[in-house]
């Protein structure tokens, strides 16, 4: 709970800096933690019982305080998720597709996101999530507002970012003009 403490509040000042977000209220901040902490926690827990050790600390049963040592090849989430991405590029472009940013702030009805890809097929917008690996799942922020991308809400990209990808920032951008791919790789 402590590093979902931490990294939310680097997390969002950064995102506030680097893409325009705005800062997040005390009630946001501290739900967010919580949710992260109870995720983080949970996920963590069944992924260790899964793999033979407590779900509550980790430890292999018997050999209590040990260190794990991480095996060759191992790669964290994030490059997990690098990867994803890169896999989804390269598809993207070898479909036709022109990749303009990655990256983009987009809000959807009040919920704001950030998709992995933005770029352009056939003369439309694409916006392109990518979860890589058997445990990546969606942010509580994606699972509010994915679906309503799928119901045709219109969307409004924020930020650098969404002018690096040639829209233009708090305008909003109708389903009939944008497609939204979700890209699942194991």
């Amino acid at each position: 709970m402590t590093g979902s403490a931490f990294s939310t509040a680097i997390e969002n000042v950064g995102n506030a800096a680097y893409f325009g977000d705005p800062i997040m209220s005390a009630d946001q901040y501290l739900t967010s933690v919580a949710l992260g902490g109870v995720l983080g926690g949970t996920t963590n827990g069944i992924i260790a019982a899964r793999n033979g050790r407590g779900f509550w600390n980790g430890d292999m049963p018997g050999i209590q305080g040990r260190i794990p040592t991480i095996k060759p090849g191992h790669i964290s989430p994030h490059q997990k998720g690098e990867q994803g991405v890169q896999k989804a590029i390269k598809e993207f472009k070898a479909d036709g597709g022109i990749v303009k940013q990655t990256e983009v702030t987009l809000d959807v009805n009040g919920t704001r996101i950030r998709v992995d890809i933005a770029g352009e097929f056939k003369g439309k917008v694409v916006f392109i999530e990518v979860k890589n690996g058997p445990s990546a799942g969606f942010t509580p922020n994606q699972r509010i507002a994915l679906p309503k991308m799928m119901d045709g809400i219109p969307i409004t990209p924020v930020g650098k970012n969404a002018a690096n990808a040639g829209l233009i920032p708090n305008q909003a951008i109708t389903k009939s003009q944008y497609i939204l791919m979700i890209k699942k790789y194991n």
